[in-house]
């Protein structure tokens, strides 16, 4: 029997011509995994409580030095002391407010602010004669000291940005899936809920990775990009991909994926001193396109697979024409398998060329 580009769209079309698409078994799953996310927030909450214990000063509500100066124990003296608090104090009122105790790296003494102090400041007076323009007010030791003394937020204001961004990462999911309810979309109903699991795993996670009251937060970002997400998913679900030429087009970002891949490896750099070519830069841009290439990859595979699905499913190679390790298994025709087989074998190939072996590792999954 013939099968035809026509055949298929017209089956699909009538397929769902007449049927109300109710999503119920999406939202059920949805509900069910946001129960099990929010209690794994809860956890992390808790245990990141019983953690903090003590009061810490927070940096960001002192006033004056002398409310700085019982985080500086470690320096000598009330007089190094007060002239630390009042550099510290001058930093955080410039800058409005600090996200992280390691904003407090970029506080660096000239030579003639150093000759204003005493004690351990004046002994570093030494190594600006041997060439350096400023030194750190504090070092990488003496941060460590403080982390125990001091803080940039409170368990109040933590909490407040966690059910903030956490509603935002939950909204998206949910209004997404209203919004395909009300447009009776009848895209495939587990896929949502598992981008909704594996996001709220990173969502989690990104909760977890931080000292919460210390270091500069990570869920906010990660919270903001879900949201961003869900609108381009409910973006990319308006076109008829069965009626317009898009799905046609899947050697369009497979050229580009080529492009950016030849550039990396004429042009790319490794993070710091290592020899894989991660980073690309384009003027005073500086960015990693891998991210870009696997996305490219990804559109290529799925328009491919759109507009040769049933060209794949149905027809089968010969197995006279296979070599015998082969014979026994059921290959499509190889006309329509081999654009797509050769395009992962050349992306698998650079992704080695450039030794970043997770692309390389998820594109043979896939």
């Amino acid at each position: 029997m013939a099968i035809t580009r026509s055949s298929a769209a017209v089956r699909a079309r009538s397929a769902d011509q007449g049927k109300f698409v109710s999503r119920n078994t999406e939202l059920f799953l949805l509900l069910l995994i946001s129960s099990v996310l929010c209690a794994g927030i809860w956890l992390v909450l808790s245990a990141q409580s019983r953690s903090a214990a003590g009061q810490p000063i927070n940096l960001n509500e002192v006033h004056t030095p002398a409310e700085l100066v019982p985080v500086l124990p470690f320096l000598d003296g009330p007089q190094e002391q007060s002239f630390a608090a009042s550099r510290i104090l001058a930093f955080i009122q410039e800058q409005g407010t600090i996200n992280s105790l390691s904003d407090l790296r970029s506080i660096r003494l000239t030579r003639d602010q150093v000759r204003q102090a005493t004690g351990i400041f004046s002994e570093r007076l030494k190594k600006l004669e041997n060439g350096e323009n400023s030194l750190p007010l504090l070092t990488s030791a003496q941060l460590r000291q403080m982390r125990s003394l001091a803080c940039v937020r409170s368990p109040a204001e933590f909490h407040h940005l966690v059910l903030i961004f956490g509603a935002i990462f939950f909204l998206g999911f949910y209004t997404l899936h209203f919004a395909w309810r009300g447009r009776r979309f009848s895209g495939d109903q587990i896929l949502l809920p598992a981008v909704h699991i594996l996001s709220g795993m990173g969502f989690v996670m990104m909760i977890r990775l931080r000292d919460p009251l210390r270091d500069a937060l990570l869920f906010p970002d990660f919270a903001a990009g879900v949201g961003i997400g869900c609108i381009l998913a409910f973006l990319a679900s308006l076109p008829d991909y069965e009626r317009s030429p898009l799905k046609r087009l899947a050697y369009v970002p497979l050229l580009l994926s080529f492009i950016l891949s030849v550039a990396l490896i004429l042009f790319g750099s490794g993070p710091g001193l290592s020899d894989a070519k991660v980073n690309l830069q384009i003027g005073p841009i500086q960015f990693q396109p891998v991210e870009l290439i696997k996305l490219f990859l990804l559109f290529f595979l799925a328009g491919y697979f759109a507009d040769h699905w049933e060209f794949l499913r149905n027809l089968r190679q010969s197995p006279a024409t296979l070599p015998g390790l082969l014979r026994g298994f059921q290959i499509p025709k190889l006309r329509y398998a081999l654009p797509m087989l050769i395009a992962v074998a050349f992306a698998i190939a650079f992704f080695f060329l450039v030794k970043d072996l997770g692309p390389a590792l998820v594109m043979t999954l896939l």
